[in-house]
């Protein structure tokens, strides 16, 4: 199921979740029917719908009302994701970052592991995920509903539906890295740095891992790294 929600033009103060919206502030895309209707188009889709809809298929899903998070935010990144999410990110700079959540689990009392993070900015929110190779990150640009309960799988098990009936899974604001709230972007970037592992003297791995740059008014740049299956935020 798809998940594009209005656009979240949040005030500064207060409940995210419930803040005033002001709809004539739109960010891409500008008519989201029109976007919409190129996913069930016959006729072969141009290339910025192309990009639209790669980007849309790697975030939220949702089923009765529940977001699923073993569904979500998994979808490993491609050029088209990148190409779209790259637009996004340009026209951030000057806006300013409203809120961070993150899911809790209310019964434990802990924040849920392997589990994405959200940057809710005045006009759209980018969702950090930690990739499944404990490594890269997944990004995802678009408009979350934070108010929707969140269920670990889909309840097509019998093994599923009882645990999600023994969780409290919901977002919840991140305060430990509250600080950042409240700050004007200057600059928002995805780049990857390449690791070089010597397996023997003739033998030599290289790998690539993906982090995000969030650079703010304060003077400092903010870099999210996967580290083990957590999104983690190093200065």
């Amino acid at each position: 199921m798809f998940a594009l929600k209005e656009s979240p033009m949040k005030m500064l103060y207060g409940n995210t979740n419930n803040a005033v919206t002001i709809p004539d502030n739109i960010p891409i895309p500008q008519n989201l029917n029109n976007a919409l209707n190129a996913l069930s188009c016959p006729e072969p889709i141009l290339p910025h719908k192309r990009t639209f809809i790669s980007a849309l298929n790697s975030g939220p899903f949702y089923e009765n009302g529940h977001l699923i998070l073993g569904n979500s935010f998994n979808r490993s990144a491609d050029k088209t994701t990148d190409v779209w999410n790259e637009r996004i990110f340009k026209r951030l700079p000057g806006t300013y970052l409203v809120d961070i959540q993150r899911i809790w689990e209310g019964y434990d009392g802990r924040w849920v592991n392997e589990a994405p993070l959200l940057l809710r900015f005045e006009t759209i929110d980018v969702v950090l995920a930690p990739h499944h190779d404990n490594e890269n990150i997944n990004v995802w640009t678009g408009y979350l509903d934070t108010n929707a309960p969140v269920y670990e799988a889909r309840n097509n098990s019998a093994e599923n539906k009882q645990a999600n009936e023994n969780s409290c899974l919901h977002w919840l604001a991140y305060r430990r890295i509250k600080e950042l709230v409240g700050k004007q972007v200057q600059s928002i970037h995805m780049f990857s740095i390449t690791k070089t592992t010597e397996k023997s003297p003739c033998e030599k791995i290289h790998s690539q891992r993906r982090l995000f740059n969030l650079s703010l008014n304060d003077g400092h740049t903010y870099t999210f790294i996967n580290k083990q299956g957590t999104i983690t935020l190093c200065i």
